[in-house]
């Protein structure tokens, strides 16, 4: 069965993530584990990416936004990017694609909500979309004939700080 997997969020603004790590470079954990996660090649990892000063991320962001550039902004950046977005047009397209199912990624390890929850994250204010992006791609993708499912983060969240 071929299906959907989706990965979006405030990580989509800069879209970055380096793309030549290889296999043995993630799992090499001689220089500790922290070089091995510097060189994370998943855009969704951005955040927990660019706190490496050195790794390619944290060098991209300091390039293209500056030192002072919270990740912060690209959750106002993204809930502006919504105002246009037309789900509609997605659940026709996955359809087009041959795809059954979709799966949405509702909150993902930077703990950004892609619903407006009545439960606010204690630790950032308005960290959340202001649509209700899981709701209407739902109702989108299953007037399609589709199936869709979420994927939601529980475990890791880096707004929670763990000591």
């Amino acid at each position: 069965k071929f299906g959907i997997f989706i990965h979006w969020g405030p990580y989509s603004i800069p879209g970055f993530a380096p793309h030549k790590t290889s296999m043995d470079q993630l799992q090499d954990t001689s220089e500790g584990e922290a070089k091995a996660f510097s060189l994370t090649p998943y855009a969704e990892w951005y955040q927990n990416t660019m706190q490496f000063e050195d790794s390619p991320t944290a060098v991209y962001h300091r390039e293209t936004y500056g030192a002072d550039y919270s990740y912060d902004h690209f959750g106002t950046a993204f809930n502006d990017a919504l105002e246009d977005w037309d789900p509609v047009s997605w659940a026709r397209l996955f359809k087009a694609s041959g795809a059954r199912y979709v799966v949405l990624v509702t909150k993902h390890h930077d703990g950004f909500a892609l619903w407006p929850s009545d439960v606010k994250n204690p630790n950032k204010e308005n960290w959340h979309t202001q649509r209700d992006v899981v709701g209407e791609l739902a109702d989108a993708v299953r007037a399609e004939g589709l199936k869709f499912g979420v994927y939601y983060s529980g475990g890791v969240d880096w707004t929670f700080k763990h000591e």
